[in-house]
């Protein structure tokens, strides 16, 4: 099984603070954060792992000598299903795990996805008090998330009027096997080419389940764990108040 972390994006929202840097190399507690992604996959075994960059790529040089790296040369115009795609190749031959590069999480969430058969994605049954703790609206910030009896996913993506609208937020990892690959990529590729850019992995989850075109297996995450989008998450993961092993 391979590791893939997707740290192609600007991280826009982050403003000046990823003017001169990259959102997946800001510290969270005196550690870059790419490296709680990296951490948490080689605690499972996974050693392969390859970092998609972009938007500043030559900051991630120095784990060129451990980790593999490849660019989507897109960057600017595409969303993260190109950087993923960009990783065709390797996923046409191995199982893996695909992170966003701007999460952290314990290593056992890496661990819940190691033998996973169907498509699976993680999210978190606990994701409110984090929200509130980011957001003065927590709910104008967040995504509708519904499950079915047997733990596959009914809805993503919608905006969410109330907290109770969602049972879970999704939480940027992912899992492939080559078979599940195969027909994952090939209804990618049915999506007109500026769909194709533009369109955002909720998004083409949304699109899969409005097709009937997958199952889509949800494993609840129920450890630490926090994305970085906007300045003040950064003072909230760094202050004394937060913990993280």
């Amino acid at each position: 099984m391979i590791g893939i972390i997707l740290a192609a994006g600007k991280g826009s929202r982050l403003g000046l603070i990823t003017k001169n840097n990259h959102k997946a190399l800001l510290l969270i507690k005196n550690k870059p954060l790419i490296e709680y992604q990296i951490d948490a996959l080689l605690r499972v075994g996974i050693n392969k792992i390859y970092i998609i960059t972009g938007y500043n790529s030559h900051l991630f040089d120095s784990y060129r000598d451990q980790f593999t790296l490849l660019y989507n040369s897109n960057w600017q115009n595409s969303n993260m299903l190109v950087s993923i795609m960009t990783a065709e190749h390797l996923l046409n031959e191995s199982p893996a795990i695909i992170s966003y590069s701007d999460i952290f999480y314990e290593s056992f969430a890496c661990e819940s996805l190691l033998n996973q058969k169907e498509l699976s994605i993680l999210y978190s049954s606990s994701w409110k008090e984090l929200w509130k703790k980011r957001f003065k609206h927590p709910a104008s910030d967040a995504e509708t998330f519904s499950i079915d009896n047997f733990g596959y996913l009914k809805d993503i993506g919608e905006p969410l009027d109330c907290l109770s609208n969602a049972c879970g937020q999704y939480m940027g990892i992912i899992s492939f096997t080559p078979k599940i690959f195969s027909k994952f990529k090939k209804i990618f590729y049915t999506l007109p080419e500026t769909k194709r850019d533009k369109i955002d992995v909720t998004s083409f989850l949304k699109h899969l389940l409005i097709t009937n075109s997958f199952n889509i297996k949800t494993i609840d995450y129920k450890g630490i764990w926090g994305e970085v989008d906007i300045p003040t998450d950064l003072q909230l993961y760094n202050s004394n108040s937060f913990y993280f092993p």
